[in-house]
């Protein structure tokens, strides 16, 4: 799916209907290919966000942020989490293999949204927040044209993989699977 058509769907949804229809859940990933340390850097800068926790260890990096109106919490990882890929890494089909694969390929780093933090964001639902805070890392996503996947972008009952939205929309289909 294009990443336009996806956040124009978030935005319409009822919030009770956002699992079911969109996937949004607690640990919501997005793979980019970025490098870690100047993501962090642009978000902070924002004015949006702030660096709460950095951990480190044998090249691994992750950074903890909160979104400053409340609710949203993101952590970010200077490497790809095989645990957030379609299929999970352990693909039972061929459509989930070849997005694994593609996700292997073209990212390596991985941001997840998580929606509990002390602090909420007044009159609004977790899955709201979470929608309020993907537009916005769209946003960020499409003014640096940074390569980008949402792997659980689906609903929970979808079966066609070719709807997991893509950035920047590539190949030969509307898709951009292939």
């Amino acid at each position: 799916m294009i990443l336009e058509e996806y956040l124009k769907n978030l935005e319409h949804c009822p919030d009770e209907s956002l699992p079911d229809n969109f996937g949004i859940s607690d640990n919501w990933p997005i793979f980019l290919r970025a490098n870690a340390n100047e993501l962090v850097r642009n978000l902070r800068e924002s004015g949006k966000y702030r660096l709460i926790d950095i951990r480190e260890g044998k090249a691994r990096k992750r950074y903890t942020l909160n979104y400053l109106p409340g609710t949203v919490k993101l952590k970010i990882f200077n490497r790809l989490l095989h645990i957030y890929l379609t299929g999970r890494g352990q693909e039972k089909t061929f459509e989930e293999h070849v997005h694994s694969e593609r996700q292997i390929e073209n990212y390596n780093t991985t941001l997840v949204l998580t929606p509990y933090q002390k602090k909420k964001i007044p009159l609004l639902t977790w899955q709201r927040a979470l929608v309020i805070v993907i537009n916005d890392i769209a946003g960020y996503i499409a003014q640096k044209n940074i390569h980008a996947c949402f792997p659980r972008s689906l609903s929970w009952h979808e079966k066609d993989l070719s709807k997991i939205v893509y950035y920047p929309t590539e190949g030969n289909n509307e898709t951009g699977i292939f």
